[in-house]
């Protein structure tokens, strides 16, 4: 196979995605959940990452922190007023205005890059460069 930047992740390349996954889920999870926080409560209880631009779609996006967001189960999965993945599409509609209204300049931005697919650096690269960053913001 000849290597090309799309399909040239080195060897255990998939084990740095994998831990750069759990990194963001562990970064969000000691986080209240930003939609019940703009609603006044604070609900820190079965909080998880939710990715605006799913992470199939976009590389770039995959581990950028502006386009992750802690939001509880409720919110995440299973609420029928703002939630990206309920069968409510009300509530999919809702989550989309509530990250434009709340967070303009992330939305702006994943709108921007979200065709973006390829950040031209391997999952260990990012894997690093996200546990640098997330140290930082510690």
């Amino acid at each position: 196979m000849i290597r090309t930047p799309l399909n040239s992740r080195g060897k255990g390349d998939s084990a740095y995605m994998r831990q750069a996954d759990a990194l963001i889920q562990a970064w969000a999870s000691y986080r209240p959940c930003a939609i019940c926080t703009s609603l006044g409560i604070c609900n820190t209880y079965q909080i998880a990452g939710h990715h605006i631009i799913p992470k199939s779609r976009s590389r770039l996006l995959r581990f950028d922190l502006r386009n992750i967001i802690p939001v509880c189960s409720d919110h995440h999965t299973t609420g029928n007023d703002i939630c990206p993945h309920s069968l409510n599409n009300c509530a999919v509609d809702n989550f989309d205005e509530w990250v434009q209204n709340n967070k303009p300049e992330d939305w702006n931005y994943l709108q921007e890059h979200k065709h973006d697919l390829y950040t031209g650096r391997s999952y260990r690269d990012q894997y690093n460069h996200l546990k640098m960053s997330l140290e930082s913001k510690q």
